[in-house]
């Protein structure tokens, strides 16, 4: 079990019950769409299989859950200019993705 499940367990006072752990993504939206088991993914990774109808995705509403994505660089280094023009590149794709609609369920922070 992971972190979140652990924390998320903890916090809301539940004991899970897990007949199979899988670790691997593709292995787990496998299952899920051999309808197997259920999984608790982002939407935005398994948003192309259910907007084609292979599986069925609902929200968590309650506990509401968040994750925070960040691109991470050495603190004792001086980024090259291709790390920099990467990481512009990359937040200019995740901005986009996120207003166009492409990215479900994502939200910008103010910061960004």
């Amino acid at each position: 079990m992971g972190l979140t499940d652990k924390a998320l367990a903890a916090n809301e006072h539940l004991s899970l019950q897990l007949d199979i752990e899988v670790n691997t993504l593709p292995w787990q939206i496998d299952i899920v769409q051999r309808g197997l088991a259920y999984t608790v993914l982002p939407l935005a990774i398994v948003q192309k299989r259910v907007k084609s109808g292979k599986i069925v995705a609902c929200p968590i509403v309650t506990p509401k859950l968040e994750r925070e994505l960040v691109l991470a660089t050495a603190t004792d280094s001086r980024n090259s200019m291709a790390s920099l023009k990467l990481q512009q590149m990359i937040e200019n794709e995740v901005r986009r993705q996120i207003l166009n609609g492409e990215w479900l369920g994502a939200e910008l922070s103010p910061a960004f």
